[in-house]
């Protein structure tokens, strides 16, 4: 029989981080079960879409949040508290962008 395994959503935190080259922005959720939780990081991405009309094409450039999987294989294990989580995130943010303050 299947079992239902139902996590709660308790945070959510958005990371600006400028670089010498450009900004990024991260979305860091914390989710909780009982007294496990896991993160999920999310990275804003432009995507620029076209769509067809009648009178036309019309583009336009959208900025969305995307699953972002070089944080996610760590953010993904369980851990005892929301503080593991955002403190296992900021050390992957340092080693992915160097000269983090």
């Amino acid at each position: 029989m299947a079992e239902l395994k139902k996590y709660e959503l308790i945070k959510t935190m958005i990371y600006e981080v400028d670089t010498d080259e450009d900004s990024i922005e991260y979305r860091l959720e914390i989710y909780r079960r009982e007294n496990v939780f896991k993160g999920i990081v999310y990275r804003k991405e432009l995507y620029r879409m076209r769509a067809n009309y009648k009178g036309g094409l019309a583009k336009c450039d959208e900025s969305m949040f995307s699953p972002d999987n070089n944080f996610n294989l760590n953010l993904m294990n369980y851990n005892e508290s929301e503080e593991d989580i955002i403190n296992i995130f900021y050390n992957e943010l340092e080693k992915n962008v160097s000269s983090l303050n």
